[in-house]
């Protein structure tokens, strides 16, 4: 086992999304000089905006979020900071009473503009964008503790240059559908933040996008496998444990593979379960490389 430094830049960009918690573990794994970094379950797209790479490729089934982030840097982010703030003090989002957030969220869901959703994801709580069944953004409101902050416009500008700098792809849909295994090359990493099986959080829930089933990780493992032949680098985020319960999926792919497992600021060549406190939460990456 051998200690791994890792830096920490405050400056992290981060528009929407929960990501950027986990960065200082992620980011300082991945290799060096990454032609083409893909960004397989993107989300908010926290994970390739703080990436050093020459292109990317983000992608996600949810389409909403793919066409938020293609719509944020296809726009002048002093004009889309100035119609957010236009609409947040339209409709009072800032204030605890929440029914001008309420009407908002009912024009979103008739007419589904992404500057509304932009405007209601900073004003909902925690920051959420949250699905029912039928598609439409059910979110509740922040109540004044959730509101656009002071440096979301230096955000804006962030997301924009980085995503123009590497000429930044968007595509939504299925990971079997948006990596064609046959165009990787040597010098691209992918990278995979699926929903965890062990975790409850939201998007494991059956909404408007789907859930996520075993099957779902059983086939995003083999297609990882397949890669690796290919001598192309790989990561994945997933969680080993949770209150108890051992994602043996997980451990028993990683040693039966020979893979790699970083754990914070360590990695273990196969499962570290000596390791692991079996009364809490274990985030891990996987890497095909050292």
């Amino acid at each position: 086992m051998n200690n791994v430094i890792t830096t920490y830049n405050r400056s992290t960009i981060n528009y929407l999304g929960g990501k950027y918690r986990s960065l200082k573990y992620v980011t300082p794994r991945f290799k060096d000089n990454i032609d083409t970094f893909y960004d397989v379950f993107s989300g908010s797209g926290t994970v390739h905006l703080n990436t050093s790479a020459n292109n990317v490729v983000a992608s996600d089934i949810n389409s909403v979020l793919i066409d938020l982030q293609e719509y944020i840097s296809m726009s002048d982010p002093y004009v889309l900071y100035e119609d957010i703030k236009r609409l947040a003090d339209h409709y009072n989002l800032a204030s605890e009473c929440s029914e001008g957030y309420i009407a908002l969220r009912k024009e979103y869901n008739n007419d589904r503009s992404l500057l509304k959703l932009l405007a209601l994801s900073q004003h909902s709580f925690n920051y959420l964008i949250r699905f029912n069944m039928k598609g439409g953004f059910n979110a509740s409101h922040g109540k004044g503790i959730c509101k656009l902050s002071e440096d979301y416009l230096s955000k804006l500008v962030a997301f924009r240059e980085q995503t123009k700098s590497k000429n930044a792809l968007f595509k939504s849909g299925d990971f079997r559908q948006v990596i064609d295994v046959g165009k990787l090359k040597r010098d691209d990493l992918v990278y995979c933040d699926p929903p965890y099986l062990l975790s409850e959080a939201v998007y494991n829930e059956k909404r408007a996008f789907g859930g996520w089933s075993v099957k779902d990780s059983l086939e995003l493992l083999d297609l990882l496998n397949v890669i690796n032949t290919k001598g192309v680098n790989f990561a994945l985020s997933e969680m080993i444990s949770s209150k108890g319960e051992i994602n043996t999926l997980l451990a028993n792919w990683v040693e039966d593979n020979g893979y790699y497992i970083s754990y914070h600021d360590v990695k273990y060549l196969g499962v570290p379960s000596a390791h692991i406190n079996d009364k809490k939460s274990v985030e891990v990456l996987v890497t095909n490389y050292y």
